[in-house]
């Protein structure tokens, strides 16, 4: 059983499960860099082509600011979705008064100096506090 990779397709080919039907500029790759690269894509890199087709494992590029400030105010938005119930008026006022400076500090998240490049999220209120 032979392991390739087609730089055009951007994948790996089985020679026992793809047979002969695999894209023409497939470049073997050898068990022990297929298992290594396939644990460096587990852990967040990216697999493509590097020289003469091999493939290499890769950092992803990192977010442009506007893509970074959506994914940001998307994960501030479900935060503040789901602490809404803290503010009902039939939640006890002590539990309202405990998450307000919370749920507030979310809402001015975009004001932070350097945001989104160093914004912090604020610690959720604890039960117990």
């Amino acid at each position: 059983m032979a392991i390739m990779y087609s730089p055009s397709e951007g994948g790996f080919f089985d020679s026992q499960i793809h047979g002969d039907t695999v894209p023409r500029d497939v470049v073997p790759v050898a068990r022990a860099k297929h298992a290594a690269l396939l644990s460096a894509q587990g852990t967040g890199q990216r697999i493509v082509a590097g020289a003469g087709g091999q493939p290499v494992a890769v950092d992803p590029p990192a977010p442009d600011v506007p893509q970074w400030t959506r994914h940001l105010r998307s994960r501030r938005d479900a935060l503040l979705r789901d602490s809404d119930w803290t503010q009902l008026c039939d939640v006890p006022q002590e539990i309202q008064r405990r998450w307000r400076p919370y749920r507030q500090a979310l809402r001015d998240l975009p004001a932070q100096p350097g945001f989104p490049a160093t914004a912090v999220f604020p610690s959720m209120p604890h039960d117990s506090d």
